[in-house]
């Protein structure tokens, strides 16, 4: 059973359930439910459908299951899939244009997440919602890449593109069309306590083109291992689009999956926890038989039902938000730790001379960078009363709403430490 979400009038449960039976692949699922829904419980559903940001994915599959809605509600629902196909033709567009142009200069791209799947797994071009660009090149290849960027128009605060140890990627605006690309050296940040190999990524990549154009992308294996990692990453926002991902991923390469190869590479890069948590989750929720033994790995890694139910609960809840509530602050309030919590202030009040060149756009010598360090010590403190002071504004005029934010943010740093500790 699902734990109760914090929210219950923001993610209604039987909603949740409506939705999830018309998205699996399980047909007969749906034929008791459309004969009873009644217009609220629609409007109901549309609501999750939001949240779990798959509005565009339930009006592919009315149309498949031949299910009529309401019509406020099919109007609705194929406004959402109509601008999204817009919205990735235009990224397609301008993907096709940075591929061509990196092409050209000898360098070699590996498409990551929403490209990907869209391209390879989804195929249809209104179904996955996508923020940005996200591609993957080589180290000595990412200052080239950010000139090239550049040069195609695209700004961004890094002025030395150089791979920084608290990083993992740069991100690059063209603020005629708004289109965000990141372009990624790694994986993972180098703090981070799991490790992702990247020349296996490279050495195991396969070779792909978009109109003759060639690009690369992750081996299925690793496809497989970085989405949960993501998911993992963005468990503050875990919505049904992160497992809905994995379980497409799985049903488009099944055949070509090497299941020993996920669990050995989930062992030797110490990400079992993720990996086998969201496998078992999205075969639970989509009502697939999970190919991987989860329950074993995840036992093998000290997870207990208390994680488990957290999980559900953060995926069934609306994620609440008061502007009080600095993240970065609840992150260091909240992790389990008095290490942890050092290690983020340190991370917060002293970066690493290349990214302070980045952050305040100066020379990465330590001459240059000194003088900003006391600027963003003054930032941080001011920051601190500030939010301070907003929450004690909010515990007079809106308590109950802060208290479910609190515990909300409580929840997501406990499950992202535990995720993502070397396991």
């Amino acid at each position: 059973m699902m734990g109760k979400p914090f929210l219950s009038e923001g993610a209604s449960y039987e909603a949740f359930l409506n939705l999830l039976k018309f998205l699996r692949d399980q047909d007969h699922e749906y034929e008791s439910t459309q004969a009873t829904l009644s217009s609220e419980e629609w409007e109901a559903i549309i609501k999750v459908a939001r949240r779990q940001e798959v509005l565009p994915l339930l009006y592919h599959r009315l149309k498949q299951l031949k299910v009529a809605p309401p019509k406020i509600v099919e109007e609705e629902l194929e406004r959402a899939y109509l601008k999204n196909a817009l919205f990735n033709s235009l990224f397609l567009i301008e993907l096709e244009r940075i591929l061509e142009k990196l092409a050209e200069n000898s360098i070699r791209v590996i498409l990551l997440k929403g490209a990907y799947l869209l391209l390879k797994v989804y195929e249809d071009l209104g179904l996955r919602p996508m923020g940005d660009i996200d591609i993957l090149v080589c180290r000595e290849d990412l200052a080239a890449a950010h000139y090239i960027l550049l040069g195609l128009g695209y700004q961004s605060r890094a002025i030395n593109p150089i791979p920084v140890k608290r990083w993992a990627h740069y991100e690059y605006l063209n603020t005629d069309n708004g289109v965000l690309v990141e372009v990624h050296w790694s994986l993972l940040e180098e703090h981070q306590p799991v490790k992702i190999d990247t020349e296996i990524l490279w050495r195991t990549s396969c070779r792909e083109s978009l109109n003759g154009i060639p690009f690369y992308t992750l081996s299925p294996e690793n496809n497989l291992l970085y989405l949960c990692i993501h998911a993992a990453k963005h468990i503050g926002s875990l919505s049904l689009r992160f497992l809905y991902d994995i379980h497409k991923l799985v049903e488009a390469q099944r055949d070509s999956l090497e299941w020993g190869i996920v669990e050995s590479l989930a062992r030797k890069w110490r990400i079992s926890r993720p990996v086998a948590l969201f496998i078992q989750l999205t075969s639970e929720l989509f009502g697939v038989e999970p190919p991987l033994d989860c329950f074993n790995l995840l036992e093998q890694n000290g997870i207990t039902s208390h994680y488990y139910s957290l999980v559900k609960t953060m995926l069934l809840s609306n994620p609440p938000y008061i502007d009080a509530v600095d993240p970065g602050l609840m992150e260091i309030f909240f992790t389990k730790g008095i290490t942890r919590k050092l290690s983020l202030l340190w991370r917060a009040l002293i970066p690493y001379k290349d990214e302070m060149s980045n952050l305040y756009r100066t020379p990465p010598s330590f001459v240059h960078t000194l003088p900003y360090y006391p600027v963003r010590w003054t930032r941080a403190v001011l920051c601190f009363l500030k939010t301070c002071s907003r929450i004690l504004q909010e515990l007079v005029k809106n308590p109950v709403e802060l208290r479910e934010q609190l515990k909300y943010m409580k929840a997501a740093a406990e499950l992202y430490d535990w995720l993502l500790q070397a396991s």
